[in-house]
This record gives C-alpha cells, structure tokens and sequence, in this order.
C-alpha cells in the first residue's frame, strides 16, 4: 500500500457512559498472540494484529466520556468524576505516558451550568467544540459551546436547540445531542437523540439548520457521522454510506455497501480514500473505486464482539497503514486499539475450528472474537444455519446437519439449542468434556447445580453457558401449589373465581407446560400414551380457567418454538384478579418490576420447581479433527471474560460472574409499564431484594431440556383438541403416530 496522509479526523456519536475504562500505565500490549511458527515457506506471510493501548488509571468515580485524536497526532481521553462533576483530560506523551491535566475551559461556569457534556470534538484549526445537556434543569435543553483557546468559550445560538420536537404525554422533548462535528466552514452537524431518520447542519452564515434525511425509523440508535471538508459522510437505513455536501445542501454520492449494519467508524485519508470499520472489519475505498477492500479481518481479532461498537478510527501514515479504532464497550467503557501490519504472521491462521448453531448466539459471537484476539494462529469459523432473513424449515436444517454428523463431518462444536440432543448422545455424535467441565466445577468456577445436572455415566455431553429460571409469583397458596400440572389444576378446581394467570394462546400455555413436563411425556424413548390424555386433560382446564385464545391482540398464535426463546416469557402482574404470574429472569433487570409487586402486594414467589431453561448449550463433535484447540474453546466460554459480559442472553454460568452481577449498583435505572388498571414503575432492586432472588436462582438444578421439532410436533396436533375440533382420544392418537414415528427415525 502506499502512504497516505490523514488530512481529517473523526468525531462519532458517544453517550456519556457510567463505566470505568480499564487501569493502565499507558503503554500498549500485544493482545493477539504469539507469531506463527511456519515451516512451509509457501505460506502467504502479513497479517494486520490487534494491539491493546493501555488508557490512563482512572480514580473512583471517574469514567471516560470521549477519546480524540488531536491534529498533533496526540490521543486524548476525557473524563468525568461522578462525584466531584470535574472534567479531567489525559493527554498521551512521545513514551505513551499519560499525562493529566484540567481544561480550563471545560471548568468554565458557563460549561458547569450548562449541564453535562454528551460529547465535543475538534475542528482542523484546534478549536474545541461541546454539546451540553441541561438535566437539572426539568428542560433538557442542549446547549453548544467553542474554545478557540483552550481557556474561555463562547456560546453557539443554535434557535432549533429551543424547539419542542417530540411531546410524550404532558413532557415537552427538545433536540439531545448525543454527537457533533463541524464542517470546515465553520457549520456544525449534530443528531437529535429523538430522530434518527436525520442529520441537523447549523450554517453559522445564515443561522439556519439544515435537515439532512436519512430514512429510516423515527426512533432508533442514533447515526455515526464524520465531517471530511465541507461533506458530512454517514450511513443511510439502507445501510449505504452517504457523502452530502454540507455547504450546498445536497448528497452528492450515495455508496453501496454490503457489510455490516452495525455502528460503523469513518476516517477519510488526504486523497479522498474512504476508511470504514465495523463489526466485521476494516475496509477501505478509494475516491474513485467501486469496490471495498477489507485490510483488517474483524473475524481474526475482537472487533466483532457484540458488546463492542465502534466509537471511532484513525487512520495513520504508515507503510502500510496503521488504524486506530475508538471502542464503546458495554461491559468495558472504551477501549482502544492499534492495528498494524506484521509481516511475520502468516496471512491466513494455520489451524481452523468451525461452531455451528441454528440461530445467532451472542455469548457465542462475543467468545469467538476473545479467543481470536489471544489466538493468532486459530481461526474460529461461525456457521449460523438459520441467519438468512428468509428461514427454511428447522426440520431441514436439522435433517441436512444429521447427514453431514453421521458421516463422520460437520462443525467441531455444536450449539445444541433447538437440536435433538438426546439423539445426538445415543448415536454417538457428541464425544465426552468431562476432562473440560469437571474441573471447573471442581474449582466452583462454575455453579455447581447446573454442572452437575448434566452428568451421565460420569461423562457429560453437553453444558450451557447461559441459563433462564422462569420465577412463579403470587398467592403464597397458589405457588405453593405449583410443584406440578396436576397440583395446578386442583388449586383451581379450589379456587375457581380466581384465574390462575393471564390469558395466554393454546399454542403458548403448550409450549411452557411442555418444557416442565416433556421427561414424564416421553420415557424409553417412546410417548407415554396415559400420562399426554392426562396432560392434555389438564391443559385444557387450564386454558378455560385463563380464557385461553386461538390468536393473541396481534393476530398471532400458531408461531412454533424457536430455541426456547418464547419459553416462560408471560412477565409479571400487580393485578389481584391473578393467581400467579411468571417473569423468566435472564437479567438482573427482569427482577425490577417482580421485586416491587412482591413487594407492594405481599407476594410469595419461587422457581419452578427449580427448573432452569438452559441457553448457548455447547457439546463437542467425537469426529473433530481440532478437538484439543475445540476443547480450549469450550473452556474459555465459561471463563469470567466472557461470562462477564452482559448479552442479554441469559445469567452467567460462572458463579463469580453471577454473583458479580447481582452485587451491581445501578442508581440510574427506571422501567415501567402501564394498562387499563393503571401504570407501574420500578428501579433497581435493593442489595437485599438482589440477594433473595440470587438464592431462589442458585437453587435451580432440573434443566428444561428443549427438542424443537418434538415441541412443534405435539403443539400442532394437541392444538385441534384444546380448540374443540377434535376429542381427546383423536388428539392423543395424532400426537403418538407423529410422535413416535420420529423418535424411532
């Protein structure tokens, strides 16, 4: 590649974050792994790797809000102290020390009652810009100021900063910026948090903001942009990259780009050359070109974590390139990297592993990329089976995968959620991890319930990283009574003014009652034909006792199982009229509306019947060719670096991870809801509130073991019964000849 020169610099939308970075001294560390040791001098050689640059020790309190690079080729991290409200920077120095210092400006009087800084930047002059939010003052007004030199700031009238523009009930929102750059006429480009279908551009000539469309939802994450020159280069809701001329007000090319729709960094080189990052690398395009090179594999290294979006990247004059790319990391804060070309790695990793998993698995995705980063010599192949927008049939899915795994072939580890386990153990398919398991749990590195659940023989199969507890709550009586279907059903029958819990549909009271029911269903491999007439029975006094419907509010209702994820996901009543109601907690923040009705209304709650719904189930193919390298895979998804990581998918199996999750302050949380019988608010859970569910939580032993196909199977065939089409006896023989037929293929 040639030199290229960085004329322009980025400046990305970042909201303030509660999170503290991570504590340096300042230097950087190499992050991915030992160089290759190649026999085979054919091997194509030269690979960019991931550095990590160490960011300053911060102190209690503090937390980054924005890292820059100056037109002197300086970082600079700016902070915030929660506590004292003072604004630091941290400036990094020729030895890559880091060095502190209090703007001046930024403790100015007009910044400090202003409100709180949601992001600023620098123009190619060296002129600080800063966007302000004014919380305190019941407004949220945002405000902008300018520091020409580093000391004193002017106010910037922005007249549309004063426009109402979205009015939820009797609450007046005004324009939130959460980012700016400036144009190198002097006009600013900012968002509205409120409107992420477009872009504002304030002339400061003529006063006016400018509206630039970029289609798409009204409401949304906002849009990452950069000001190059006069153009304002962002993406599009189709996805595309925009570059609009700010100073004549009109897009002036539209760029057709096929990568991925995650938040993406833009820097623009001295020759117009256009510098792309994302979640599946970087690329670039130059002024003239029509196709994308990817340089830097995001695939090879962390850039794909799910919990990391881009912030920002810089790229740098180097023979090749250098970048630097800007991180927001959920779990993290920011994070920084430096990516640079080593002509000593090979090209291409020398050894290769391949996880499969029918549906997309975040805590999978986010492992991937750790263990790429340590690992320059593995590559860690992703197949997602069912990740196209226009699905097949899971029965195809699992048919084409049972082909390729009996023939000796297929990935080298399996995400089981929505597979036939149980068949994949007795034909052979899945080798023994115990060597992997057993000392973790061993050590209580990871919960002991949950591990030893899933011993059999002394071997273990299989092992979930994640997990779900669907928490009954309610009448003391009525929990008390749930322990099984049959002892529902006589508190009903003793209580019959009462409905036991919301209407649901047929096909979802189906779904959940299976899942605690299916080991007495299905014993020896064959259907229990009395205990499915018996269940059937008594889910059909279940679903007239909850008005039970065909189709839900949305029309809605023969939707099949879809990897448990539909599974116990009813959520929680503050009505009296309710027995019971059931919330499935995968999060600390699924116990803030239960923690205030158990609270308010004097309610009893507990697992059900300590089952757990397991989630990212992982076993190991007994024909890997990799099975050492899959080995060390599996190991590293149940350490506290990825268990850490809040997903979104299920509490951590790692006991410390859990316990560190429940141990969480967060002071800066409401959620809330509201009906026909009014509305209901909650905030974190107190210390103690967080513990008692913690202990309802680590008492779980019994997992829900999901067969996809076998749940659509009986859903479809009982469904004619519980809508009065059919009698029992038709239902039951439906379901058996299809039932049976299966288990035997």
């Amino acid at each position: 590649m040639k030199k290229k020169l960085l004329s322009l610099f980025l400046a990305v939308t970042i909201a303030v974050s509660g999170l503290s970075a991570c504590s340096s001294d300042g230097k950087e560390e190499q992050s991915s792994g030992e160089n290759i040791n190649l026999e085979n001098k054919d091997i194509n050689m030269g690979r960019y790797m991931e550095k990590d640059v160490e960011l300053p020790k911060l102190d209690d309190g503090e937390y980054v809000f924005r890292i820059l690079m100056t037109t002197e080729k300086q970082f600079e991290v700016y902070t915030v102290n929660e506590k004292t409200q003072e604004y630091l920077c941290y400036r990094n120095n020729e030895a890559m020390k880091w060095e502190k210092s209090k703007p001046e400006w930024l403790s100015s009087e007009d910044i400090i009652k202003n409100g709180v800084v949601t992001d600023l930047c620098l123009d190619k002059n060296g002129t600080y810009y800063v966007a302000l939010q004014n919380y305190a003052s019941g407004d949220g007004v945002s405000r902008v100021f300018k520091s020409e030199d580093g000391k004193t700031v002017q106010a910037i009238d922005i007249p549309i900063l004063d426009e109402v523009q979205n009015v939820i009930g009797e609450i007046n929102y005004y324009p939130m910026i959460n980012h700016i750059a400036v144009l190198e006429n002097g006009n600013l480009v900012f968002d509205d948090n409120w409107n992420s279908k477009e872009l504002m551009i304030y002339s400061i000539e003529d006063k006016k903001t400018y509206k630039l469309s970029l289609g798409g939802v009204e409401y949304g994450s906002s849009k990452q942009f950069i000001a190059s020159g006069n153009n304002v280069i962002t993406s599009n809701a189709d996805n595309n990259i925009l570059i609009y001329n700010g100073e004549l007000q009109n897009t002036e090319k539209t760029i057709e780009y096929n990568g991925n729709s995650s938040a993406k960094g833009y820097a623009v080189l001295e020759d117009g050359t256009l510098i792309l990052g994302d979640s599946s690398g970087i690329h670039r395009l130059t002024s003239n070109g029509s196709l994308w090179e990817t340089t830097v594999d995001g695939s090879l290294n962390s850039m794909s974590m799910p919990s990391r979006t881009f912030a920002a990247i810089y790229a740098v004059v180097g023979e090749p390139e250098e970048y630097y790319a800007v991180y927001q990391d959920s779990d993290r804060g920011y994070q920084l990297k430096h990516y640079v070309f080593d002509q000593n790695v090979a090209s291409v990793p020398e050894k290769e592993i391949t996880v499969y998993s029918l549906n997309e698995n975040s805590t999978i995705r986010q492992a991937i990329s750790i263990f790429q980063a340590k690992n320059a010599d593995v590559r860690v192949n992703y197949v997602v089976a069912m990740e196209d927008e226009v699905k097949g049939n899971v029965s195809d899915y699992i048919r084409a995968l049972n082909t390729e795994l009996l023939s000796g072939n297929g990935a080298d580890i399996l995400v089981l959620d929505g597979l036939p386990v149980r068949s994949f153990i007795e034909k052979g398919v899945l080798a023994d991890i115990s060597d992997v398991i057993k000392p973790l749990e061993a050590s209580g590195e990871i919960i002991a319930n949950i591990a030893s659940s899933y011993h059999e023989d002394n071997q273990i199969f299989q092992v979930p990283t994640r997990f779900g507890v669907p928490v009954l709550i309610g009448k003391e009586e009525a929990v008390d009574s749930s322990d099984s279907l049959e002892s529902i059903i006589e508190y009903i029958e003793q209580n019959q003014n009462l409905q036991y819990t919301f209407s649901e549909t047929y096909a979802t009271l189906l779904k959940n009652y299976l899942a605690l029911t299916m080991n007495e269903l299905i014993k020896d491999n064959k259907l229990q034909e009395e205990q499915l007439k018996r269940f059937l029975e008594n889910i059909k006094i279940l679903a007239d006792n909850i008005k039970a419907t065909e189709l839900d509010e949305y029309g809605s209702g023969t939707e099949l199982l879809n990897s448990g994820l539909a599974l116990f996901k009813i959520g929680t009543s503050s009505e009296e009229k309710y027995a019971t109601s059931i919330e499935q907690i995968n999060h600390v923040m699924d116990t803030m509306i239960p923690a205030v009705v158990i609270k308010d209304k004097q309610l009893a709650y507990s697992s059900m019947s300590q089952k757990f719904l397991p989630k990212g189930v992982v076993g190991l193919n007994s024909t890997s060719k990799e099975a050492d390298i899959a080995k060390e895979f599996i190991q590293s998804l149940f350490s506290e670096e990825v268990q850490n990581s809040n997903l979104y998918d299920g509490l951590p199996v790692n006991l410390d991870s859990l316990k560190k999750w429940f141990a969480e302050e967060n002071d800066n949380l409401m959620v809330g809801y509201g009906n026909e019988d009014g509305e209901l608010t909650a905030v974190w859970p107190t210390a103690k509130e967080r513990e008692d569910f913690l202990k309802v939580i680590l008492e779980v032993k019994y997992p829900i073991e999901v067969n996809e196909t076998l749940y659509n199977m009986i859903v479809e065939n009982s469904l004619p019964y519980l809508k009065g089409d059919q009698d029992i006896n038709q239902a039951v023989m439906a379901v058996k000849s299809k039932v049976n037929t299966y288990l035997a293929e």
